[in-house]
């Protein structure tokens, strides 16, 4: 596990930052901008997602920090959280060189994930910059078709209320579509999936 080695000198929040350990100056690398769920932290997410497993392989630059805001628990909201998202991203596009970042990719668990989605479609800064976003269970685009059995149900649970239905009914999990121009990717744990349908 990596030790907290950058610091957002405006605000003097520290967050993981991990690069290829034989990095050549002005090599092309893609950056990730990893962000945790709420009620999570940075060190977490590097073990939920270890993107900086593979740092060396695909030559990855990868940012984790931790959310601010605390109660009732870790979460990203606010300017605050939004100021220090854009501060990492200014401070890796200064340090690597802004023609040597070869991709931007947001990825988000959960509400960090729905973070993601938040910034792509509110924050000209991210709209700007960001190449893809992987979605780790936070929020999907399109259509999302679930049969009732997809979450597991304790026993003795009352019925589920039915799902709406027609083109554009809610659906849990539905991301909105934002205006940049982006690759998505959206994905869930292993572990997470336990009520699947076996096709």
């Amino acid at each position: 596990m990596a030790s907290l080695t950058a610091v957002d000198e405006k605000t003097g929040r520290k967050f993981y930052l991990e690069d290829p350990d034989d990095l050549k100056p002005g090599e092309p690398v893609t950056f990730i901008l990893n962000l945790h769920g709420g009620g999570s932290v940075g060190a977490w997410q590097q073990k939920y997602f270890p993107a900086v497993d593979f740092k060396n392989q695909y030559r990855l630059v990868v940012a984790t920090p931790s959310a601010a805001t605390k109660e009732p628990m870790r979460r990203w909201v606010g300017e605050a959280d939004d100021a220090h998202l854009r501060n990492i991203v200014e401070y890796v596009f200064d340090r690597y060189g802004a023609a040597n970042i070869r991709a931007f990719w947001l990825a988000g668990h959960s509400q960090g994930g729905m973070t993601s989605n938040r910034l792509l479609r509110e924050d000209p800064f991210f709209q700007a910059r960001v190449d893809g976003w992987l979605s780790l269970s936070g929020g999907r685009i399109g259509p999302i078709e679930l049969p009732e059995s997809f979450f597991v149900r304790p026993a003795g649970a009352p019925p589920r209320p039915p799902m709406p239905t027609g083109p554009d009914a809610p659906r849990p999990g539905r991301a909105v579509a934002p205006e940049a121009d982006i690759s998505f990717i959206f994905t869930t744990g292993a572990h997470e999936m336990v009520a699947l349908p076996v096709t």
